[in-house]
């Protein structure tokens, strides 16, 4: 189907209308999981537009009116309807806020929100934060919510944008100086933490490449794995996250939506790890595809059809819709 952001406001509006009645999600599931990050920037400007509410007319937020109308209908579906329709960069903001506004132990939605992103996508990220208690700023909210610890400084020195830009040309003294650094961290006594957390956090995906390449040709030893010897706390699960991204971020998110799908169904963080991992691939149709690929290789099975196998009822069917291939893709990619 093709996209007409006016002709799916109306569908949706009418779907959500009302409040004596539970509203129809099947449009929902049809329509929200194959927009793409400007479609849904479309759907959100002609919603405005139709949907009028109070003395003043005041256009009405899609993303909010589905919150409304689904929150205590189906809690789950809102969640996944929700994030989809803040779109690219608003529901990776409303997932680090999320953490800290549900139970602290998630800390699994901040790193995979932030962590491993060029400055653009960080910068992108906070413009989209809302929050008044903290006057919309992100790194306000981290900064009072977050205990004085190293997971904290990660965090902060991902927001304040500090990232190498990415470039060709290889830095060789910052190179060298680096991996010794890092290796005398992993092997020291006591320490080491913060030192590894200002070189994987602010170091390009090309250098911290060549960084782990030339490590192993020095120490013949793994770094990642070196490293996780000695972190074995969130910091380490945090440079985890990073580094397994610049060794293949296909693998590391098939990983990721495996785990989701294997914890126990009574774990209501299962949920939110799969919502959250499989809206944030869903935006990049090639890296969703490279995932499928990787998943399929690994685990013998489509992905989509694990996630329908493992989410029953509108859930599922809208999260197999995250990992559907479009023709309306092609198009684009033509």
């Amino acid at each position: 189907r093709f996209h007409d952001s006016l002709d799916e406001a109306e569908i949706i509006r009418d779907a959500l209308k009302g409040e004596n009645h539970a509203p129809d999600v099947q449009p929902l599931i049809t329509i929200l999981p194959g927009l793409t990050h400007e479609q849904i920037l479309d759907l959100r400007a002609e919603y405005k537009k139709i949907v009028k509410t109070g003395h003043e007319r005041k256009g009405v937020n899609i993303a909010k009116h589905i919150k409304l109308r689904l929150k205590d209908e189906d809690p789950n579906l809102m969640k996944a309807c929700y994030a989809v329709a803040l779109g690219r960069w608003e529901s990776e903001a409303y997932w680090a806020n999320f953490w800290y506004q549900g139970e602290k132990s998630r800390r699994e939605l901040l790193i995979e929100s932030l962590m491993g992103r060029s400055n653009r996508e960080i910068q992108k990220i906070q413009d989209g934060f809302s929050d008044k208690k903290y006057r919309d700023s992100l790194r306000q909210c981290m900064d009072k919510e977050l205990k004085e610890d190293k997971f904290k400084k990660a965090v902060l020195l991902v927001l304040d944008e500090k990232k190498m830009e990415e470039s060709r040309r290889i830095d060789g003294e910052l190179l060298r100086e680096d991996i010794r650094q890092l290796e005398k961290c992993v092997t020291s006594e006591k320490g080491g933490e913060s030192r590894m957390i200002d070189i994987v956090c602010t170091r390009s995906d090309t250098h911290l490449r060549e960084v782990l390449r030339g490590y192993e040709e020095r120490y013949g030893k793994n770094f990642a794995r070196e490293m996780l010897r000695k972190s074995t706390n969130l910091v380490g699960e945090l440079l985890a996250h990073i580094l397994n991204g610049i060794i293949n971020k296909p693998v590391r998110d098939a990983i990721l939506v495996h785990h989701a799908l294997t914890l126990s169904t009574r774990d209501s963080l299962r949920t939110e790890l799969l919502i959250s991992r499989l809206v944030r691939y869903h935006w990049d149709r090639k890296h969703l595809e490279e995932i499928k690929r990787e998943y399929r290789a690994r685990y013998g099975i489509e992905m989509q059809d694990a996630v329908s196998q493992g989410v029953r009822g509108d859930l599922g069917r809208f999260l197999e819709g995250l990992c559907m291939w479009r023709e309306s893709d092609r198009v684009r990619e033509m």
